[in-house]
């Protein structure tokens, strides 16, 4: 494909438009047409140009996010929908890649021979979640002398429990700001104790979060 001059990528949340998926309980292929024509409507809207009808002169990539959901996931799974929607989305715009990110997808269908690839994250470990911690160390209750924002991660990524809440980036980020609320009731803390008085409540906190 011909280099292009102006390239963007757009995020969009399958499970928050208003596309149905499924049709008698099975993988609606339909879909993948109504889906493009959403997202052509939309950027029309965006640019205050009428796309519908032609390519943009560009290279965009479509990144479908948290296509794990439970709504939408079995539908992303299966290989002959990705198909039509790849198919589909060269209507959008001169040159598209499509990338199809969400936590539960396996990737099982893939095959290279369709020009597709499955990328899996490592787990996240202590050093990850320090980097979310770093943003709210001002609230965390820290002993001087005594805690890091270091430590508090291994202290949570030691605890059976809560350290199961921290391998991925989605669940780490919504247990750093669970646990930015519970220290907040706190004058002064000793994290691994507490840990364990809050892990149930951390459990609950991310689980309704995602």
């Amino acid at each position: 494909k011909a280099k292009h001059e102006k390239a963007v990528a757009l995020h969009i949340y399958p499970s928050e438009t208003d596309i149905a998926f499924f049709k008698d309980n099975k993988e609606d292929i339909e879909a993948a047409e109504r889906l493009c024509l959403w997202i052509k409507q939309t950027l029309s809207q965006r640019i205050g140009r009428n796309i519908e009808q032609n390519k943009l002169k560009m290279h965009i990539c479509l990144i479908f996010d948290e296509a794990g959901s439970l709504n939408v996931r079995q539908w992303f799974e299966n290989m002959g929908m990705l198909r039509s929607l790849c198919n589909h989305t060269e209507s959008i715009a001169e040159s598209v890649s499509v990338v199809v990110s969400g936590t539960a997808l396996t990737g099982n269908q893939v095959d290279s021979r369709d020009d597709a690839y499955v990328f899996r994250m490592k787990p996240w470990r202590a050093k990850d979640l320090v980097q979310i911690l770093e943003t709210k160390a001002d609230i965390l209750r820290l002993v001087e002398g005594r805690d890091t924002l270091n430590s508090v991660a291994h202290a949570v990524f030691s605890h059976p429990k809560v350290g199961a809440l921290a391998t991925n980036a989605r669940s780490a980020y919504y247990l750093c700001e669970a646990l930015r609320e519970l220290s907040q009731q706190c004058k002064s803390l000793v994290w691994k104790l507490q840990l364990d008085v809050w892990a149930t409540s951390l459990v609950n906190s991310v689980v309704d979060s995602y």
